[in-house]
């Protein structure tokens, strides 16, 4: 709470409505975060569970359940009828059948867009009027009041004068707006949606940004093949569709440290 009334008493004016939205949407836009927590403590709670029980059958009952687990000999009451004949090939074909049908069911499931980050249209009149000048950025690396600052403020689009008629300007407003940090659940979007209070238009500014690059050479960003820290496609190659998997980062060839 302290961190908060922090932020809150540092940001101007203008951005104090959006410090308070940022705080509320990080409370509910993580919803996949808490569920794995939930899913990964359960996890271990049945495995504390499952150790009590052996725990249990080695001290009250006297069973010997760790050595038959190595050498398979466990002995059974002379009361208890004969166990079932063991069936290794009918084992085995079930344990395949089971093996494929998770499989066929994970990719399946891989094909499908993930929650929280839908397929989004690209908007044309983004395309060309902010690639003219850099590549366009994702609409969920800020929220919609950046967006609505920065798009109020092209005469001095940092130090350009970057002016739209007004028609061409509402449309790419509308656009970013529509699907700012609010409307996505990306690692990046949760991230970015606290912006700084110094530079609130800066996507490369927010703490989030900062804390996820800071550990980057600076020398990488000047590089030829980088260029600057906005240039994000230099090595997330999913920056276009606002993914920012781990798994597509790839720096250019001469970068690597």
């Amino acid at each position: 709470m302290e961190f908060w009334a922090r932020m809150l008493n540092a940001a101007p004016p203008l951005f104090t409505q959006q410090r308070t939205q940022c705080r509320t949407a990080a409370w509910t836009r993580f919803s996949a975060g808490r569920l794995h927590k939930l899913i990964a403590l359960l996890l271990l709670a049945l495995i504390a569970l499952h150790l009590a029980g052996v725990l249990a059958g080695l001290l009250l009952f006297k069973e010997r359940l760790i050595g038959a687990m190595i050498d398979g000999q466990k002995l059974v009451a002379a009361a208890l009828p004969n166990p079932l004949p063991s069936r290794p090939a009918a084992a085995l074909a079930w344990c395949g059948l089971i093996g494929l049908t998770l499989a066929t069911a994970g990719f399946l499931l891989s094909r499908l867009p993930p929650l929280g980050m839908p397929d989004i249209p690209a908007d044309q009149a983004m395309l060309e009027e902010c690639g003219a000048c850099h590549r366009p950025f994702h609409p969920s690396l800020l929220p919609r009041a950046s967006w609505v600052a920065l798009m109020a403020n092209l005469n001095d689009h940092f130090g350009e004068d970057a002016s739209l008629p007004p028609a061409r300007r509402d449309e790419i407003a509308a656009y970013l707006e529509r699907h700012a940090a609010e409307t996505w659940d990306s690692k990046a979007a949760n991230r970015f949606a606290t912006v700084s209070a110094a530079a609130p238009s800066r996507i490369t500014a927010t703490p989030g940004w900062q804390r996820m690059h800071h550990a980057i050479d600076p020398a990488l960003f000047r590089s030829h093949a980088v260029g600057s820290r906005a240039n994000c496609a230099a090595c997330h190659r999913d920056a276009d569709g606002g993914r920012f998997d781990p798994q597509a980062i790839s720096l250019p060839e001469g970068t690597s440290p």
